[in-house]
């Protein structure tokens, strides 16, 4: 009796975890969405914060990829920048200062946006679209 219990109680214990094992987690979001992939993949997007440098526009946009907010920098298409200028998006997050984590040289290609960085839901952590002209940070937006 004794016995039979005890394999009763392995075969539920065994069938638990087989269970745990088969429901994984859902895959979460991709921190970093590409610069080659951020105007085929996100949806719904927008500028939030836009500036003017001499006549170059400097552009924070956000999209939505899988459900998750994403933002990223970029020079307006109409702008007239030169070669090895510089657009960067940056980050602050909680005061601990701007940072810069995703930038896009000119050199030719057809780039004029960084790589998009996911949001977070917090107000201390921030945004905004920089832009530099010989390796100097001439200008960017307003936070966001």
């Amino acid at each position: 009796m004794l016995r039979s219990k005890l394999i009763i109680g392995v075969a539920v214990l065994a069938g638990l975890l087989s269970t745990l094992v088969v429901a994984a987690p859902a895959q979460a979001a991709p921190t970093v969405v590409a610069r080659e992939q951020v105007n085929s993949v996100m949806t719904n997007r927008s500028t939030v914060r836009y500036t003017y440098w001499n006549d170059i526009k400097i552009e924070l946009r956000a999209g939505y990829y899988q459900g998750y907010q994403y933002g990223w920098a970029r020079i307006a298409p109409e702008s007239n920048w030169n070669q090895n200028d510089i657009i960067g998006l940056e980050i602050n997050d909680h005061g601990r200062g701007w940072q810069l984590v995703h930038l896009t040289i000119k050199d030719g290609d057809v780039w004029e946006n960084t790589a998009a960085q996911i949001t977070q839901a917090s107000s201390g952590y921030q945004f905004r679209a920089a832009f530099y002209r010989n390796n100097q940070r001439v200008d960017h937006t307003d936070p966001w």
